[in-house]
This record gives C-alpha cells, sequence and structure tokens, in this order.
C-alpha cells in the first residue's frame, strides 16, 4: 500500500516517504550539482529503483536551487554547511532526501563574497541581508 499524495496533480513533502531518494541523498559542494535517484519501497520491503526522469521533482529547500526533470540538483552557496531537501513525486506517490550542502569556499556568500573574511564569521556577527549590516554599523 502507498500513501497517496492528497491533492490530484500535485505532491504533500513530508511525514513518513514511500519514497526515498537514492543516490541524492549525501553531499554536494556549493555551486555543484547532484543526480537524484528515487527508489519506492513496497509492504513486503522490497525497492524498485526508479530513474529520475520518470519522478517530478522539485528543490524543496534551500541550498538546493532547483532540480531538473532529469533529476539533477543544483545547490546554491552557503555560509555553512547546510541540510537542503530534494523532494519528488511519483505516480501520486511524494517522497524525497537530505542533501548536505557543503561550504567548500568559505568567501563566496552573497554580499560577504571575496571580501577575504570567511563567510560563517560575517553571517554569525551581521546576519545574511544588507539590512541586517546597515542596522549592526548604524547601532555602534
Amino acid at each position: 500500500r502507498f500513501q497517496e499524495c492528497p491533492i490530484r496533480g500535485q505532491c504533500a513533502f513530508g511525514g513518513n516517504d514511500p519514497i526515498g531518494c537514492e543516490s541524492c541523498t549525501g553531499n554536494v559542494n556549493e555551486g555543484e550539482s547532484i543526480q537524484a535517484e528515487g527508489a519506492i519501497g513496497f509492504d513486503d520491503g522490497s525497492l524498485s529503483v526508479l530513474a529520475g526522469s520518470n519522478i517530478l521533482w522539485l528543490a524543496h529547500s534551500y541550498p538546493i536551487l532547483a532540480v531538473s526533470s532529469s533529476g539533477v540538483a543544483s545547490a546554491g552557496a552557503v555560509w555553512s554547511n547546510m541540510l537542503g531537501r530534494v523532494s519528488g513525486c511519483y505516480r501520486g506517490i511524494a517522497g524525497g532526501g537530505d542533501v548536505l550542502g557543503m561550504d567548500s569556499d568559505p568567501d563566496n556568500y552573497g554580499i560577504y563574497e571575496a571580501d577575504g573574511i570567511p563567510d560563517g564569521w560575517q553571517v554569525r556577527w551581521f546576519g545574511t541581508s544588507i539590512e541586517s549590516v546597515f542596522y549592526e554599523m548604524m547601532s555602534r
């Protein structure tokens, strides 16, 4: 028995995942991609591997920016290692897997890019937006 997506034509992501991401569960360096493939589990404990192109994919959370129709998930820049989620739907059955976006370049995140200071330190002290940096500077 499978858990059906509650709304026809859409997938609800979360809960107990009847589809698990096979090779997408793992690590990906920021700015790089990883191939996602799914496997569907049956009541008897058996699995059937699905081709990435047979699944409707969704980049569920940052740092995953997008997932192509063939299941290639692209990661964005991060200021520290960050867990993202790739979700998918196959014939009305939803599921997904977690992907760790690795901070492989310590000086490439947003407004702090290429300034010679580690992004993680700047984000911890000043936040992630220009507004938070401006506020911090003006409050001194």
